[in-house]
């Protein structure tokens, strides 16, 4: 009896412990669940709580992450989101070890592909760290959204979410197939006094391709480019980000880039702001490709609104009316551009 009881305690405790590997292949194992998470990854705040519903776990955040959530539609969607933390870590990554060992979190997510410079110091304090990449393709998404259900003990509803960005994914590389014309498609972001572009290589180029069109940046990675030089790749559709402050108008009053050809046509866009941006690596990257498929090709081919309400309900349990939905696709920056009265 007395060699039963430990084997049964050994057994419970295995029963118990929570095992993930994160995507630099290092093993984690905790003997009870994990309570307690700083996400120092940007993106990573939006899929946690999308997977998770609620705040109860989320020790910190990354600011920018905490300032999208306030710019965005997560405060509103989720109870207490605007209140979470931005503690521990500063713009550029690097943690803040005080700051952080008062938040004292189990676990700590943090970028795997930057160097040690910012993962020694939370290891040689005792922290768990667990490590994530950002690589421009797919299947970083698909295993933060895999290593987070495993994290929160929620693999199935990780699952659920993981199945319905395959089906739109599929609905939208189905259709792009069978264009014959593919749109020159220009991602840019605004600089100081200039421009950047995405080019080869970059999780943007994935997803114009993946939506039907092909991009005009004739280079790998991001590059800064001037007005001219826009004018010279002359895209049929220009793509602004969420990550500076240009307008389709600052476009179409410009007295050199109203010579390109999508400004003469109106095919400039501000990207959607949702409960996350649509444009990174996000949960709501899906609705991304739908709106860039619609856009590419002129064609209503799939219904965004209906995606939209089915995909926010899925994600973050809120029924979208919509008004909502007008000002998620920024109906007040885009209403005037091509195709976009295919959205009301």
């Amino acid at each position: 009896m007395r060699k039963i009881i430990p084997a049964l305690l050994l057994l419970a405790a295995t029963l118990g412990a929570l095992e993930f590997t994160d995507q630099n292949g290092n093993k984690l194992r905790f003997d009870r669940s994990v309570k307690s998470v700083a996400l120092f990854p940007v993106p990573l705040a939006s899929f946690s709580l999308s997977v998770e519903n609620n705040v109860s776990r989320l020790a910190s955040v990354h600011p920018v992450a905490k300032k999208n959530i306030e710019r965005g539609m997560l405060g509103k969607m989720i109870k207490g989101a605007a209140s979470i933390p931005a503690g521990g870590i500063g713009d550029d990554f690097t943690p803040n070890i005080e700051e952080l060992l008062k938040l004292s979190p189990d676990l700590v997510v943090q970028w795997g592909m930057r160097g040690e410079k910012i993962i020694e110091p939370l290891r040689k304090v005792g922290l768990n760290v667990a490590l994530v990449n950002l690589s421009g393709t797919e299947e970083d998404p698909l295993f933060w959204f895999g290593m987070l259900g495993k994290i929160y003990e929620k693999e199935q509803r990780a699952e659920q979410i993981l199945q319905n960005r395959a089906e739109v994914r599929a609905k939208i590389e189905n259709f792009a197939k069978g264009l014959s014309k593919k749109p020159k498609v220009l991602f840019i972001f605004g600089r100081d006094k200039s421009y950047e572009a995405a080019g080869g290589g970059t999780y943007f180029d994935y997803e114009i391709k993946l939506s039907g069109g092909q991009n005009a940046a004739n280079f790998g990675g991001f590059r800064i480019l001037n007005k001219e030089e826009i004018l010279a790749q002359n895209p049929d559709v220009i793509l602004l980000s969420n990550f500076d402050e240009l307008t389709p108008r600052d476009f179409f009053n410009d007295k050199i880039l109203k010579n390109v050809k999508a400004v003469k046509q109106k095919a400039v866009y501000k990207m959607p702001l949702g409960g996350d941006m649509w444009e990174p690596p996000t949960g709501e990257s899906h609705l991304g490709w739908a709106w860039f498929s619609v856009l590419f090709s002129g064609t209503a081919h799939i219904n965004l609104k209906d995606e939209m309400k089915k995909s926010y309900k899925l994600l973050y349990d809120y029924d979208l009316n919509d008004d909502e939905i007008a000002q998620i696709l920024r109906f007040d920056l885009n209403g005037e551009s091509k195709f976009y009265e295919l959205f009301r």
